[in-house]
């Protein structure tokens, strides 16, 4: 059973603290297993939330975390961060 999403209008305006930028990312698929996303600190606040995950993992500052479906995931600027492909 995956998590089902509905669309939702929602004026910038509304939303604060303001958003910055929106991604989705979907090209789990097309990386070899195991690979290693590049390793990063963080520059603003940012959230993310887990749709799908078959193993993948990620590591914030010195702590590996195990993905699943589900989980939102909370960096604060300054953090370091590398994901891993399942």
């Amino acid at each position: 059973m995956g998590i089902q999403l509905k669309r939702v209008k929602v004026k910038n305006e509304e939303i604060s603290p303001k958003v910055l930028t929106a991604a989705l990312f979907s090209r789990v698929e097309q990386m070899p297993k195991g690979y290693a996303l590049k390793e990063r600190y963080v520059y603003d606040y940012e959230f993310e939330f887990i749709l799908y995950s078959d193993g993948a993992s990620m590591i914030i500052d010195d702590k590996h975390y195990e993905l699943k479906e589900g989980d939102v995931i909370y960096r604060k600027p300054g953090q370091y961060t590398q994901g891993f492909m399942p």
